[in-house]
């Protein structure tokens, strides 16, 4: 199974627009495309989500 679904899953449990999470597994990117098992994870492995920041960058003035 794609993580595709999963993440859709996630993002209207929360009320988020799809795109808005950011997920990781052991500190890596983690696509919709990706498997677990081409990520290689076991039973009991998490993934990380955090929400996709924009902007926030420093200014000079």
């Amino acid at each position: 199974m794609k993580f595709a679904k999963i993440f859709e899953a996630a993002e209207k449990r929360f009320g988020k627009e799809p795109g808005t999470f950011k997920f990781t597994y052991d500190g890596q990117r983690v696509n919709k495309d990706d498997t677990p098992a081409g990520l290689s994870m076991e039973d009991g492995d998490q993934i990380d989500a955090f929400l996709e920041q924009l902007g926030g960058g420093s200014s000079t003035i």
